[in-house]
């Protein structure tokens, strides 16, 4: 929408192998899940796509644009990915990123409790 914007792109291991079912979400300078963003997870050719249509219908303002940064968990939900420098979106508009994990995809801590919250599936113990 005009007031608002879209993150998509691909990623892939170092063999620029696409990714499946990995999860893209954005997170603050301070590394901290952007909830109102959402996420996404990768499709079999490794795409994915983050929309956010804008303004509040309660306020009637558009909302600004963020500074936020990419961030992606594997498939066994360990953070392999921060990006290092922030997005730069533009409301109206698409960034296209693509997103190339080094060899060995290095675990970068535990998943935020927040982005675990609403993106990591229950477990079912039986």
């Amino acid at each position: 929408t005009a007031t608002g914007w879209a993150v998509w792109g691909h990623v892939y291991d170092s063999n620029t192998k696409p990714l499946s079912g990995y999860c893209v979400f954005l997170v603050d300078g301070q590394k901290i899940f952007q909830r109102a963003y959402g996420f996404s997870y990768t499709d079999s050719t490794g795409s994915f796509v983050i929309n956010f249509d804008g303004g509040s219908a309660a306020t009637g303002k558009a909302a600004s644009t963020p500074t936020v940064f990419l961030a992606i968990t594997n498939a066994n939900a360990q953070p392999v990915f921060v990006g290092a420098a922030p997005l730069s979106l533009t409301m109206g508009s698409a960034t296209y990123v693509d997103t190339t994990l080094p060899e060995g995809e290095p675990v970068l801590g535990d998943l935020p409790e927040e982005i675990r919250k609403v993106a990591v599936p229950p477990s079912n113990k039986y």
